[in-house]
C-alpha cells in the first residue's frame, strides 16, 4: 500500500514538474518573441 501511494506521489511530482518546465519554456519564448502579439 505504501509503495503504490509513494509511486502515485513519484508521477505527480513528475507531471507537476513537466508541466511547469513547459510553461516555463512557453513564457521564455513569447518573451524573446515581445509582448505585443497579446
Amino acid at each position: 500500500m505504501k509503495m503504490t501511494l509513494w509511486l502515485r506521489t513519484q508521477t505527480g511530482t513528475q507531471r507537476e514538474i513537466r508541466i511547469k518546465r513547459e510553461t516555463w519554456t512557453i513564457k521564455r519564448v513569447y518573451g524573446r518573441i515581445g509582448y505585443q502579439t497579446f
